[in-house]
């Protein structure tokens, strides 16, 4: 084993590198550090034949663990896939613990750390034989077949049969997790080794979880700063030197970034020993930082309109950020030089570092958010403040400053409380099923513009599901190991590997929802953009009915609303028996799924005037509400009333 600062260096990388010339079409490069002379040397081995690159042929039944679940849906979700090699079945128990510490080093590094939507899942693959082979000719019965020395390099470990082992991979990822972003193979070996590529080797020598890290930075599109082979421009290499145009020229002298040369070419990195792509204890460079932060931004469906692959953005000038939008990504809009005018909706809480580093032309800001998102300098860093006039709701100055919206030229003219008419719109539970398209509703006063077809409503389709009493033992070999049945016209997901199959136990199961098509009575705002407040008159009906009285029935006395007004007020009034007199009342008002709407007191004997609206500021929606109500009197009695008022607007 050797000391951990020696490790560090030893980032072994494999580059797929196809030569312009005839007898280089039939190899690739494997780039391997040479621990005499601290320089990497390259190896030419055959190029893996690919024999069906999207094959879905008989693969044996090995089990799949969910090592961390994404917590949005799966369109909108990044999977890691962790194969093992060299793992016996005795051994997989250690294969999952140490996968589950490469998944959580991955997932725990920033940009990835920022992210929710990613999914790590391990295929606990069984090889006959533990371990890896020594030499490419002295292979043994693992399953992709990983040996050391090759290339006759001793710290390159890949495939011995290039053509074999990827296939193999290729096979099982088909299979199991077919949706697969990134392809990992943990080989059960101390002895240190690794390559990395399409698919990222490491054996479990030391530090085996930083190399991973390091590696992962590959299959999303950066490429190594310690070394460099002519392939091609990337995000982070770049045969351009020129400070003006240079592809990350909108990070020069900030964070370490500059123009670095390349140790005897003619190519230029954007850090000298400080990041992981040269040395694996240090963070991402903001360069690397925003091309990933970039890619997994496509995958959780998040707008990014930062730096590319190429060059900066240069062409976007206005910009309404989307609707409904909770948070403004860290390097957003980086190097939008042309960017002018920008909208915040009030939705968002969160603006991330460098959201936009040097967007020179920015001149006006419209911030919709009455409690504002917290900023320092580097979020607008490089834009003059003094040039830009930002618009916020009334009354808010104070919040903004605080919130670190200083040097501004700020304007308070937007009305917080302006509101939408919605005449003629449904409320959110009337909306017609098979509505194609987008489509207008109202939820708890507001207006909603639908972003799916059939918002609104659960569509579960059961055909090609297994019905409980038909399922046996083999059906659990499923990507994650979770299982679907069907049971009591309902469809199921089992919870855990210890499942009783023979007797139906709905602990063991998790409810999905019944089969076919029925209106989702729980509003889901990823469905829905916020358009508004609606600004409509609101018809109170009197349906006081006494539920409970401490003191008398007599409907003379308790909770007494006016009769059938038009208003944007309800005033409730509480009557006590002998005209004795209140000196405090307390109102708490619930819908009828027993949510807390509002919460009131007025003092003596005067009505209490309930606005209409939530907690939350919004109007409510059409319903029964519960009215509660203690009442402590003069001569020192308390009273409780209940009662029922309905709204229509």
């Amino acid at each position: 084993m050797f000391k951990k600062k020696i490790m560090i260096f030893f980032i072994l990388t494999l580059i797929l590198f196809i030569g312009a010339q005839t007898n280089q079409e039939d190899v690739i490069y494997l780039s391997v550090p040479n621990h005499e002379t601290r320089k990497f040397e390259m190896v030419a081995v055959p190029k893996p034949e690919v024999l069906n690159e999207k094959s879905v042929r008989a693969v044996p039944d090995f089990v799949v663990d969910t090592l961390i679940r994404s917590k949005k849906p799966s369109l909108e979700s990044m999977s890691f896939t962790i194969l093992g090699d060299g793992f016996t079945a005795t051994q997989q128990d250690a294969f999952i613990m140490s996968a589950k510490s490469v998944a959580d080093s991955v997932t725990k590094r920033y940009p990835f750390s920022i992210f929710d939507n990613i999914n790590v899942y391990a295929i606990r693959v069984i090889s006959n034989v533990s371990g890896a082979g020594r030499l490419p000719n002295e292979i043994i019965d693992n399953y992709f077949g990983s040996v050391f020395n090759v290339g006759g390099t001793e710290r390159l470990l890949w495939y011995a049969n290039p053509s074999a082992g990827s296939q193999k991979v290729r096979d099982l990822i088909n299979h199991y997790t077919p949706n697969a972003n990134l392809t990992m193979i943990l080989v059960n070996d101390l002895r240190y080794g690794g390559s990395g590529g399409e698919v990222a080797f490491s054996s479990l020598g030391d530090l085996y979880q930083q190399v991973m890290i390091h590696e992962v930075g590959h299959a999303l599109g950066l490429s190594d700063e310690y070394w460099h082979t002519q392939v091609a421009e990337s995000p982070n290499r770049t045969a351009n030197n020129n400070s003006s145009t240079i592809r990350w020229r909108h990070w020069l002298n900030l964070e370490n970034i500059g123009i670095f040369q390349f140790s005897g070419q003619n190519w230029f990195k954007p850090t000298n020993n400080k990041c992981t792509m040269e040395w694996i204890e240090y963070e991402f460079c903001k360069v690397c930082a925003t091309q990933l932060t970039r890619n997994l931004a496509q995958k959780s469906s998040e707008e990014f309109y930062g730096w590319g692959t190429v060059a900066a953005q240069t062409s976007l000038t206005t910009k309404d950020i989307i609707q409904s939008t909770v948070r403004v990504l860290p390097y957003a809009y980086v190097g939008n030089e042309q960017l002018h005018t920008l909208t915040i909706p009030a939705s968002a809480t969160y603006i991330g570092e460098y959201a936009f580093l040097r967007c020179y032309d920015l001149t006006k800001i419209t911030n919709n958010a009455t409690i504002p998102q917290i900023i320092d300098n580097k979020t607008f860093y490089g834009v003059n403040r003094e040039n830009v006039t930002l618009h916020i709701p009334v009354g808010t100055k104070a919040a903004y400053l605080a919130a670190g919206w200083t040097d501004f030229n700020i304007i308070e003219d937007i009305d917080p409380d302006e509101e939408i008419n919605c005449d003629g719109v449904s409320d959110f539970k009337e909306v017609e099923m098979g509505t194609a398209g987008a489509i207008k509703a109202v939820y708890e006063g507001d207006l909603y513009m639908s972003k799916v077809d059939n918002a609104g409503w659960i569509n579960i389709d059961c055909d090609g599901e297994k019905n409980f009493e038909d399922i046996d033992m083999f059906d659990v070999m499923v990507p994650g190991g979770y299982l679907k049945v069907v049971y009591d016209g309902k469809l199921w997901e089992n919870k855990d590997f210890g499942t009783n199959y023979t007797t139906f136990d709905e602990n063991q199961w998790t409810l999905l929802g019944e089969c076919g098509s029925k209106r989702d009575d729980v509003f889901k705002p990823e469905q829905w953009v916020l358009i508004g407040s609606c600004d409509n008159d609101t018809t109170i009906i009197d349906t006081t009915i006494s539920i409970f009285n401490t003191k008398t029935t007599d409907n003379r006395f308790g909770i007494m609303f006016e009769n059938n007004i038009v208003s944007n007020e309800a005033k409730i009034n509480v009557v006590l028996p002998n005209n004795e007199k209140a000196i405090e009342t307390k109102i708490v008002i619930y819908d009828m799924t027993g949510n807390i709407v509002f919460v009131g007191a007025v003092a003596h004997d005067r009505p209490l005037i309930w606005d209409l609206k939530n907690q939350n500021g919004r109007i409510i929606a059409n319903g029964t509400y519960l009215v509660i109500a203690e009442v402590k009197s003069a001569n020192g009695k308390t009273y409780h009333y209940s009662a029922k008022l309905g709204v229509r607007k």
